[in-house]
């Protein structure tokens, strides 16, 4: 369908993209092709999966699959793995951030062992 990504998704990806890595020359120009290959897969994603649809944090992975990949599609198919794949992000990005919280309870508990 030819819906778009929720307004709330759309304005935090427009605050956020101009601050990720602005001062690596891919993402230099406002209008350039890095930060309009991050727009883009930034928008799709949101629009691909509305339950999450974006989260700070997002743009900053998006960006250096940018940089080490040849193209924005295999960028774009790349991040969609991460997010939501269970072994790498999968929960990471939600309202509740669930599994951020429970990674950093076994990150507290396995420091203090440590300490």
């Amino acid at each position: 369908d030819g819906e778009l990504p929720s307004v709330a998704a759309m304005r935090q990806i427009e605050l956020d993209q101009p601050r990720t890595f602005y001062t690596n020359k891919l993402f230099l120009d406002e209008k350039g092709p890095g930060q309009t290959s991050l727009f883009n897969i930034l928008a799709v994603y949101a629009k691909l999966n509305p339950s999450v649809g974006y989260c700070q944090g997002m743009a900053y992975i998006v960006a250096v699959l940018l940089m080490v990949l040849p193209d924005e599609e295999t960028a774009f198919w790349c991040a969609v793995t991460l997010f939501q794949s269970k072994k790498y992000f999968d929960s990471f990005y939600s309202e509740t951030l669930g599994r951020v919280q429970k990674e950093s309870q076994l990150f507290s508990a396995i420091l203090a062992r440590a300490l």
